[in-house]
């Protein structure tokens, strides 16, 4: 079981984002109050359809309908609290569960492991690189959940955000719900990166890479990061007025 922590560092690197700058959009923009608002408004009731939709998904209700609940459920995922469109602090945690279902001798903490890695995961289920996890550490052991469902779901996943190949001006961009979306696409397109900005376009977020290919073919891929980037803005106005509040209240 020593090659499931290899695998899990493996996972780590290879989930990050390809553009850390996209975080620096938070200097570049602004939420005006009115969206923060609707988005105060609208994370608990995206939070109960995601888990809704997540139940009937895991007990097997919607299994032959995935390629249409899959890109539901990340659309709400996008819209929940616990959204996240990184995976590595997600992933660290997986793995120390992981390493006690391993590891540990003790019935109940490897019971107790069991439960906590499969909160975790379901929360961030359609997260790209979360799945990929899921999916190579259910290949080693059962505890870890059910390979076939995580395969099939994945299939789906990809079916959702990468099937038309798309991105090549702002209106055909693709839409990006977990960075690990964007690495896998960059993948498939191939070619070397030669260049890659964050640009702001009303209210709509875009990674910009420019790619040249193996036979010296120049193109540019626009990724939709819209909602990466806002949760990130939403989250810390509300971390603020948190502060706000704190100190206000001593």
């Amino acid at each position: 079981m020593r090659l499931v922590f290899v695998l899990c560092a493996l996972f780590v690197v290879s989930s990050s984002p390809v553009l850390a700058a996209s975080a620096k959009s938070d200097s570049e923009a602004k939420i005006s109050s009115m969206h923060y608002e609707a988005w105060q408004k609208s994370v608990d009731e995206y939070g109960r359809q995601y888990n809704a939709l997540l139940k009937r998904m895991v007990s097997g209700a919607e299994s032959d309908r995935l390629d249409e609940k899959v890109p539901m459920l990340r659309s709400y995922y996008s819209k929940t609290m616990h959204y996240n469109p990184f995976s590595k602090h997600i992933l660290d945690k997986l793995t120390e569960h992981a390493w006690v279902i391993s590891e540990s001798r003790d019935a109940k903490a490897v019971n107790d492991a069991v439960v906590a890695y499969h909160e975790l995961l379901n929360k961030h289920l359609v997260n790209f690189g979360v799945l990929s996890f899921a999916l190579t550490m259910s290949n080693i052991d059962v505890r870890y959940g059910d390979e076939i469902f995580y395969r099939n779901v994945m299939n789906s996943l990809i079916k959702s955000f990468a099937k038309s190949r798309r991105g090549g001006t702002p209106e055909r961009a693709y839409h990006i719900v977990s960075y690990g979306e964007e690495n896998h696409i960059l993948e498939g397109i191939g070619g070397r990166i030669t260049a890659s900005e964050v640009y702001v376009v009303g209210r709509k977020y875009y990674n910009v890479h420019d790619i040249m290919s193996e036979d010296g073919e120049y193109k540019q891929v626009f990724m939709d990061v819209s909602d990466p980037i806002k949760n990130m803005l939403y989250k810390k106005r509300a971390a603020k007025i948190r502060g706000v509040q704190d100190i206000s209240g001593r």
